[in-house]
């Protein structure tokens, strides 16, 4: 028999629960994401995720108040994130001013 376990915040059918780590939770994301989805999965507030997917460069299609992101759009665009930080980083360096 199986058990009702939650996982981020979803109800999921699964014989044992399965601690995931960032990567593999992203495979787990739905095809489309709503606001709530990207706040529970960076970890931030609901209205930090509001502003943020109203950034110039997020990947969001906005209809009226309908906002959907699609998965295979928001991936890449964190980890594009994430190298632009690492660069910027690399280009101060520690000790260095910014």
């Amino acid at each position: 028999m199986k058990e009702i376990v939650s996982c981020k915040g979803r109800h999921t059918d699964a014989t044992k629960d399965v601690h995931l780590d960032r990567h593999e939770e992203g495979s787990s994301l739905p095809d489309i994401l709503i606001v709530p989805d990207v706040a529970r999965y960076l970890r931030i507030s609901r209205s930090a995720a509001y502003e943020l997917v109203h950034e110039p460069d997020f990947p969001a299609i906005i209809r009226g108040r309908k906002i959907r992101i699609r998965r295979e759009s928001f991936l890449p665009w964190l980890v594009e994130q994430e190298n632009t930080k690492a660069k910027a980083n690399s280009l101060t360096g520690p000790g260095r001013e910014h």
